[in-house]
Order: structure tokens, then C-alpha cells, then sequence
């Protein structure tokens, strides 16, 4: 057993610090790691609130980055002082399905029961000073001595690319100048339109509840693309409304090419299938806890795509570590717009489940 110091969900919305044992030893390729820096999930949120089948005295917190302080025997991928990403996704690709699945770099599809998740019950999160994990599921990040706060965001971003990823861009391209709309202006939201943007989407339309919260995300946004290329939408009572808000505003009127749904409401998919133009995509990466309201006659007559992006691939990674850290790297620093020591992270799940319109991304930094 391992102990640790922790912050523990005891229950509903009550985190405490203390001493805490978790079933972990330094086995033969397995790594100890003091962690540094950890983020906040809507989904840690979600768990936080007991929304989801929580057992008690439960770690939360899979986005982590920290130093390795020791290694078990068969380790040669990393040594004392490396500075790692830990990758929350631990999948067995041991069935034959399951193992070419492995080989193309898509773990994140490999079925329950022979995939988990750290932080999503029953397996503990990162939630604490020290984690004892599988060596290959750490990557070494290079130059991040600078910046080590970027690691823990390696996993948003790596779910932002997997689900713009999956677009078409052929077909996105087919009418020739493009726009997207992204519902949802948190984290994974920013990422992805700044990753749109960077892949040439000449508009990107920010749909959100809060006019605070819209003018963060295109703050920081507007630090590398141009102001005029992002607008901002309020969402509606009346979904009429963000229909010709937006498509007023594409090309010939017909409406956006692309939509990316982030925010995990199940009301707002009806609406965008009126609002996407002939042959637009939508793609999911929003955690649905509920069922999708679908608009399918408009769906249907515009032959539009409707995809779910789950979690991130190999490639998604390896993406999103290039840009953080990479020599053209990215400065996406402002999403983080507050920090606590571990000591206090009760009182970084409670500003995070208020969801005040200038709170984007709540850093943990732990005291080692």
C-alpha cells in the first residue's frame, strides 16, 4: 500500500485532506511519480456532485503532470527528474480485436471492460502528491522544465484534437470558404476553435450562456488569431434566435460548416442541425449525462454528420504535445485562470462547480 496525501472525496461535495493508503506498489515497469500540477474536469465536477455511481472515500483529478522520483526494475523510458504526462488511459490489448485497435493508436476504443479511465470509478485519480503508474503510460515531455503548468492540459487538448480530427475536411471545404460554430466556451471549447482557426476556419462562432464567459475565451483566442475571425453568440431561450445570429453571418447564408458541441447539454444539438449548413458535420465531445434531443427531419434533408468523439488516440497525443511544448509551441496559458495548493482543493471544486463567467481552467499544484 502506498500512502499518500490526498484530497478525498468522502462525499457529495466534500473533499478532505489527509493521509490517505491506495493499492499501489513500485512492481517491475511501473514508475513512481511526486506530482506537480493537476486541472479540473467538468467530468471530476460532475463526479464531485455524485453524479454517477461514486463509491465513498474517492480520488478525483485525471489531467497530471509530475516528476519521477523512482522506477521499478524493466524501466528504461524514463529515470529520476524527468518531468511526465500522465496518461489517464490504461487499456489491456490483449484480445485480438482489442490488440489491432493498439496497433492503430486507438486505445480510446478499445470496449469496457478491458479499458478504465483514471478518476472514473472505480479507479482512483490523481488527486494527491504521489502516484505509482504503468511506465508506458508516461511521457517524457521535453523543454517542459519552462512551463511544467502546460502538462496536465496535454489531455484536453488531445480530446480537442481527437474530435476535430474526425471531421472531413474535403467536405467541410466543399463550398469553399468555411465556419464553425463551438458550443460550450470552456477549455476543450477554446482548444478547439483555436485549433479550427489554426486549420483555416475563417469564423468561428463561440455559442454560450454567459456574455463574461464568452469574452475569456475569445481573450484569449484573440492573443493569436485575428479578432474579426471569432464572434461571440449568447444562447437563447428561443433557439430561433441563435439560428439567424449565426447563420446571418456564413457565407450565402446557409449556415456553418462545422459544429463543435462541448458543453455536454442535450439542448442544443436540435438547434444546430437547423443552423449547420447542406452537408455539415457536427461532432460530439460534450459528456452527455443525459439523452440528445435530435432534430432529424433537418438533419436528414441536409444530409448532415453527426458523430461522437470519445477521449483521445495516440495521435491526438502526440498532436497535442507537439503544440504545447513543441518549437512553434502554442500559448494557450490564459485558460488557466486559477490556482490552489493541494492542501485546498475543496475550495477549488466548489468555485468550480459555480462556474463564475472569469473561471476558465482551476490549476492544483502540489507542494512538492
Amino acid at each position: 500500500m502506498l500512502t499518500v496525501n490526498a484530497g478525498v472525496l468522502r462525499s457529495a461535495r466534500t473533499i478532505e485532506f489527509m493521509k490517505f493508503k491506495v493499492a499501489e506498489r513500485l512492481e517491475p515497469g511501473f514508475v513512481k511519480v511526486s506530482t506537480k500540477h493537476l486541472s479540473i474536469c467538468g467530468s471530476d465536477v460532475d463526479y464531485w456532485k455524485y453524479n454517477g455511481d461514486v463509491p465513498s472515500d474517492f480520488l478525483l483529478i485525471h489531467e497530471a503532470g509530475g516528476v519521477v522520483t523512482e522506477v521499478g526494475s524493466d524501466v528504461a523510458s524514463v529515470k529520476p527528474g524527468d518531468l511526465v504526462w500522465v496518461n489517464p488511459l490504461w487499456a489491456d490489448p490483449s484480445l485480438p480485436f482489442n490488440e489491432r485497435l493498439h496497433e492503430l493508436g486507438l486505445d480510446n476504443l478499445i470496449p469496457l471492460p478491458h479499458h478504465k479511465f483514471l478518476a472514473t470509478p472505480p479507479v482512483q485519480g490523481v488527486l494527491r502528491d504521489t502516484i505509482i503508474y504503468p511506465a508506458h503510460l508516461l511521457h517524457k515531455i521535453e523543454g517542459g522544465a519552462s512551463n511544467p503548468e502546460r502538462i496536465p492540459l496535454i489531455e484536453p487538448l488531445a480530446c480537442s484534437y481527437n474530435g476535430v480530427d474526425l471531421l472531413n475536411m474535403q467536405q467541410v471545404q466543399m463550398f469553399g470558404e468555411w465556419t464553425a460554430t463551438v458550443i460550450g466556451p470552456g477549455p476543450i471549447g477554446i482548444m478547439c476553435a483555436a485549433i479550427l482557426l489554426n486549420r483555416g476556419c475563417s469564423k468561428v462562432f463561440l455559442l454560450g450562456r454567459t456574455e463574461g464567459r464568452l469574452k475569456k475565451a475569445k481573450q484569449v483566442l484573440t492573443r493569436h488569431f485575428e479578432a474579426e475571425r471569432i464572434e461571440t453568440v449568447v444562447s437563447h431561450s428561443n433557439p430561433q434566435q441563435v439560428v439567424a445570429a449565426i447563420k446571418s453571418k456564413t457565407p450565402y447564408e446557409r449556415g456553418v460548416d462545422v459544429v463543435m458541441e462541448c458543453s455536454g447539454d442535450e439542448d442544443v444539438v436540435t438547434p444546430a442541425m437547423v443552423y449547420m449548413s447542406p452537408m455539415g458535420q457536427l461532432i460530439e465531445i460534450g459528456r452527455m449525462l443525459h439523452g440528445i434531443k435530435f432534430d432529424r427531419p433537418h438533419g436528414q434533408r441536409g444530409q448532415k454528420t453527426f458523430q461522437f468523439s470519445y477521449r483521445f488516440n495516440r495521435r491526438a497525443i502526440e498532436e497535442s504535445i507537439q503544440l504545447l511544448f513543441g518549437p512553434d509551441r502554442f500559448d494557450i496559458d490564459d485558460i488557466v485562470t486559477n490556482r490552489f495548493p493541494l492542501q485546498r482543493s475543496a475550495e477549488a471544486f466548489a468555485l468550480a462547480a459555480q462556474k463564475p463567467p472569469e473561471v476558465i481552467k482551476i490549476l492544483i499544484e502540489c507542494p512538492n
